[in-house]
């Protein structure tokens, strides 16, 4: 169950940390006459280097090295938003045949399997970072599996493509976010996430409320943000048809006060584009078509 995992990686991060402290070094070569005689010693030197305390924490950040199962460099989000219908997603170890094929690879946040094992326990959100997810934090509203789940990053906020980490000193801009659990217990809250965006903009999201298994009250958030539009509302929205291109879907990512629109985000790796879309526009005629069936279906 959720505990004993819990337990287990707070163990074996104590039993990776006594590993290190009791073996710091790398292996050296026993003391052999006849092993310096045959060997170079900057051969044998690097032959040594086999084993080290501490190198089960080191592999843990590591997909491969950990065949899919690392809990620090899994990751959601794709494009800027939480997961696009063309991001690689986990695969089960089982079909794997070579560990590199992990890489890059990101967390199903739809996942009902995880979802449902998560309620099970109480759990209702996941908040990581790790992977870019554009100028502000990307969410997955409850609406769709009743686990809202946020990835904020913001370390590529106002990144330029092509560009190189060593030619940009700062690819955050004057993008700023912080995210917040505001509530009355640890099972009756709501997300708030606000800052300002890469454009200069405050914004400041309030997400509806959850609490229980599986309440959500939407009279203290906003249930549209967090949610994909469909493809056959863009021309609503944006005045854009994308239809044939599969991972260009619109998410609402913020609102925009100053403004009264939402913010929208879409994209695919590292490239993210943003538009806006006046919030009453949004919640017009045909407005329902902004959920997915996944969350037309939970609402």
């Amino acid at each position: 169950n959720v505990y004993e995992w819990v337990d287990a990686l707070n163990n074996f991060l104590q039993v990776g940390l006594q590993d290190f402290e009791n073996r710091p070094y790398w292996n050296e070569v026993e003391d052999d006459k006849e092993e310096e005689e045959s060997h170079p010693p900057t051969a044998m030197a690097v032959a040594a280097r086999t084993t080290r305390g501490g190198e089960s924490l080191m592999a843990l950040q590591n997909r491969p090295a950990m065949w899919g199962r690392s809990i620090v460099s899994n990751c959601y989000g794709d494009g800027g938003v939480i997961t696009t219908r063309t991001s690689p997603q986990i695969k089960r170890p089982e079909e794997i045949d070579n560990p590199l094929q992990f890489e890059k690879v990101c967390s199903d946040p739809l996942d009902p399997q995880v979802a449902e094992w998560l309620l099970g326990y109480g759990i209702r959100r996941i908040v990581v970072g790790h992977k870019p997810t554009g100028d502000c934090p990307a969410v997955l509203s409850a609406l769709y599996t009743g686990v809202e789940v946020v990835s904020a990053d913001t370390s590529y906020s106002d990144y330029q493509p092509g560009s190189s980490i060593s030619s940009r000193d700062n690819h955050r801009g004057v993008a700023v976010s912080v995210v917040e659990i505001v509530g009355a217990t640890c099972t009756d809250n709501q997300l708030r996430v606000f800052g300002t965006l890469k454009n200069g903009h405050a914004y400041d999201n309030r997400y509806p409320r959850l609490f229980a298994k599986d309440g959500f009250d939407d009279t203290q958030g906003d249930r549209h943000l967090g949610i994909r539009l469909q493809p056959d509302n863009f021309d609503m929205a944006v005045g854009k048809e994308d239809h044939d291109d599969p991972h260009h879907c619109w998410w609402t990512k913020a609102v925009i006060p100053s403004e009264q629109t939402y913010y929208l985000c879409r994209g695919k790796g590292r490239k993210v584009e943003y538009t806006t879309i006046p919030i009453p526009q949004a919640l017009a005629k045909n407005s329902h078509n902004i959920y997915s069936e996944k969350a037309k279906a939970a609402s």
